[in-house]
């Protein structure tokens, strides 16, 4: 696939969408985009993971893109929490969709939508054009102390104020601090994200809080008999909504992309959430610093030396046995698997399980 490049021009800004698949040729390509654009957006498929945005692994774009996003001067790179890529023996998937912001002091939001059957999922990305310092304060929980830490750790701007464009640019700058030091410190309210309801449903639900508030004033009835009245009507349309989009999501999913058995998969062994590191005192750890200051406690209390009474005598003793254990011959024959035991293990498969990945019948 060739290297691909889109300007569009809109709202005083430069909005670049980029996507590659050629790391030598796209990494100068998108180096001189960024250089020379003023407020720029670059998002697409980069085909690069690194642990910084929640990979498993580095790849030699990657770390390549890394470098050069954190080398220019008020460039960041956004990236969602889940994955965008799965691949068919993958389980836990890539995030290679991403954005590259440049002087973009505005509110922005990165969500996934798992809802098609294909590999690459659908990467949204929105961005609140009338505010610009907050992202979603309503679904966060912010630790103040951890924010004053993190913001006192971030580099303040080094341009002279001698223009408009220098202070512009520095205030920018001061945004672009304040925002990422707020998500550092911040953890959501809910475990889940808020459903997205229809708008006759919010405009049932506006009028029922109405209610509620006439009824706590007025104690009356009949506005009372006609609020519960209204709470059942939402409680049974956002029950036909959230069963509308489960049938939806359902008869999306393929055997042809193995979407149908990683979520039969999933459905079989639920998964279990990792819990949060908590330190001594159990507080939650939250900014990179804690979690590592909890991992070190950990491992220094995990790999303490053991104390023994007689060390002398014990690192002899150990020392003779695994010595004769290694001048021990050890001689293991093992019998070549018949037809027979294989087919008998084959016949203890349970014949109602699904095909895995390698589309293995359990009835063959």
């Amino acid at each position: 696939m060739r290297n691909k490049i889109h300007e569009v021009r809109d709202f005083s800004k430069t909005l670049i969408c980029f996507w590659s698949r050629k790391p030598g040729s796209s990494q100068r390509i998108l180096k001189k985009f960024i250089i020379l654009a003023g407020n720029c957006i670059i998002a697409g498929d980069f085909n690069a993971s690194h642990v910084d945005w929640h990979n498993v692994k580095n790849t030699r774009y990657g770390v390549s893109l890394r470098n050069l996003v954190s080398n220019l001067r008020g460039a960041k790179l956004v990236a969602p929490q889940t994955a965008t890529h799965l691949q068919p023996r993958q389980r836990l998937g890539s995030i290679i969709d991403l954005a590259v912001f440049k002087h973009i002091p505005y509110n922005h939001s990165v969500r996934v939508l798992s809802d098609l059957s294909s590999d690459h999922y659908p990467v949204i990305l929105e961005i609140n054009l009338n505010t610009s310092l907050i992202k979603n304060p309503e679904q966060l929980s912010t630790n103040w102390s951890n924010f004053k830490f993190v913001l006192s750790k971030k580099p303040l701007p080094s341009t002279d104020l001698t223009s408009n464009e220098n202070i512009e640019l520095a205030i920018s700058e001061l945004n672009q601090n304040f925002s990422e030091a707020f998500v550092e410190a911040s953890k959501p309210k809910f475990k889940s994200v808020p459903k997205i309801l229809s708008p006759e449903i919010k405009s049932k639900i506006h009028q029922r809080n109405r209610l509620r508030k006439f009824w706590q004033r007025s104690r009356c009835p009949s506005i009372y008999s006609e609020f519960r009245t209204l709470s059942r009507e939402i409680a049974k349309d956002i029950k036909s909504h959230s069963q509308a989009q489960w049938e939806k999501h359902i008869e999306a999913l393929s055997p042809d992309d193995n979407t149908l058995w990683r979520k039969s998969s999933l459905l079989r062994k639920p998964f279990r959430s990792i819990p949060p590191l908590k330190g001594a005192l159990g507080s939650t750890a939250i900014t990179p610093i804690e979690k590592a200051e909890v991992i070190a406690d950990s491992l220094q209390e995990q790999f303490e030396p053991n104390h023994v009474a007689d060390r002398e005598e014990f690192d002899q003793r150990i020392h003779e046995e695994v010595a004769n254990f290694l001048a021990t011959p050890h001689v293991q024959e093992i019998e070549p698997t018949t037809p027979t035991e294989v087919l008998t293990y084959v016949q203890r498969i349970k014949p109602k399980n699904p095909p895995d990945l390698t589309n293995f019948k359990s009835y063959a």
